[in-house]
């Protein structure tokens, strides 16, 4: 089914708006929910029409990456839901990629906590790459890691961002609020680098501007992009591509942070988090990973925790 989807949305849409089965401001909600997945995947080169289930799991799992509220992506779930039945009952394909996605069991889903192993396992496997592009992705996961940023900050970050004689950055984050984070020595020595052959990315005045500059419209490179390239990364490392994305290394960063004494309060300002109890879910450790610090550091460390 060769096509945007536009049309199949709208005849979607239609269908729902002449059986009343939801308001005009749900229609008009899921019509917005529709086009940005259209859109999303777009930007993959793929239709909507002609999705997988692996393609709509990707799009999920970047809208958590952005943190979306959990019960706006779960209206979103519902958008596509409904219009995947509404294609295979009209017949306009046989499947439905929606059936068998695992809907989120948590009001706040995070992550797979990455070991620090798989952190630098993936930092390795980036090192890899000399040419420019390697470096630059080598920069942004020094950088992400180093800073938690989100993922739209750090490829939307203006080159004056970055103050290279105190190693820090300024950044614009959510409802436009400024914070500096501090830069640590491993994410500055590969800016230093990636600085060198960064000109090779600019495209245009309308490039010149962002620390990560591309060919692209938006002069800067994409979250799509970035998505894709981690995953690349990560499956080249040998570890699991699909618990990890740029919102890992944010989680990844708290984590680590929290496991090393940093203080809540600290880890807050340095998320941009306007609320503690959103950091709070950060705190969180799962079975496995408590298992492994109490055999690490009890004393009674031969005990069998089953």
């Amino acid at each position: 089914m060769s096509s945007d989807g536009t049309q199949y949305i709208q005849e979607f849409l239609d269908a729902r708006a002449s059986t009343l089965v939801q308001s005009l401001h749900t229609i008009d909600a899921y019509q917005r929910d529709l086009l940005q997945a259209a859109q999303f995947c777009a930007g993959l080169n793929q239709s909507l029409c002609d999705s997988t289930s692996s393609l709509l799991t990707t799009f999920l799992a970047d809208l958590r990456d952005q943190e979306w509220a959990p019960s706006t992506i779960q209206r979103k779930r519902a958008a596509l839901s409904g219009f995947f039945r509404f294609l295979q009952r009209k017949g306009y394909r046989m499947d439905n990629p929606m059936e068998g996605l695992r809907s989120m069991k948590t009001p706040r889903a995070l992550p797979k906590v990455l070991s620090e192993a798989a952190v630098e396992k993936l930092f390795a496997a980036a090192r890899e790459d000399d040419s420019p592009r390697g470096v630059r992705l080598s920069a942004i996961l020094e950088l992400l890691y180093a800073t938690g940023l989100r993922a739209s900050e750090c490829v939307e970050l203006s080159v004056r961002a970055y103050d290279v004689q105190d190693a820090s950055l300024r950044v614009l984050g959510k409802g436009r609020k400024e914070r500096l984070l501090p830069v640590g020595p491993y994410a500055a020595d590969a800016l230093a680098r990636y600085m060198h052959c960064r000109q090779s990315f600019v495209a245009g005045r309308h490039s010149q501007d962002f620390l990560f500059p591309s060919r692209g419209r938006s002069g800067h490179l994409t979250r799509v992009r970035l998505f894709q390239l981690i995953r690349k990364t990560a499956e080249e490392a040998g570890l699991t591509a699909s618990v990890i994305s740029p919102h890992s290394l944010r989680h990844a960063f708290a984590t680590h942070l929290l496991q090393h004494g940093a203080d809540l309060r600290t880890i807050q300002e340095l998320l941009g988090h306007a609320h503690m109890a959103t950091t709070e879910i950060y705190t969180h450790l799962d079975r496995d990973d408590l298992i492994d610090l109490v055999r690490q550091h009890h004393p009674l460390a031969g005990l069998n925790l089953g």
